[in-house]
């Protein structure tokens, strides 16, 4: 995948189509270690700072995805998604506070 936003500005559809298909996969069975979905979950993450109108839903998705399903997730997929929180918090998409507060909270802490 791409690094530079330049090169991939015409694609984000395509991705951002790959991705919905692969989080349908992963709320259907929750403990299938899907790697493409990582993979795209991250890229979308470092993607959301240069098409904040077409990926601005990323942040709600992944951590409403960790709320409902988070227990049953498997752990490539539970750890994908922290990072992802974590990508968006540096790039700060999400508050700081709210942040800490989401991932203690998912680690039961």
């Amino acid at each position: 995948m791409p690094s530079d936003a330049i090169l991939y500005k015409p694609d984000v559809d395509i991705y951002m189509d790959m991705f919905k298909v692969e989080f349908d996969k992963v709320q259907g069975d929750t403990m299938k270690k899907n790697e493409r979905f990582g993979e795209l979950l991250i890229f979308l993450a470092r993607a959301v700072k240069y098409f904040p109108q077409k990926l601005g839903w990323l942040p709600t998705s992944i951590m409403q995805l960790m709320e409902e399903l988070g227990p049953s997730l498997h752990p490539y997929i539970r750890k994908k998604c922290a990072g992802c929180i974590m990508i968006l918090r540096a790039k700060n998409i999400l508050l700081p506070v709210s942040t800490v507060e989401f991932l203690l909270k998912q680690m039961k802490l």
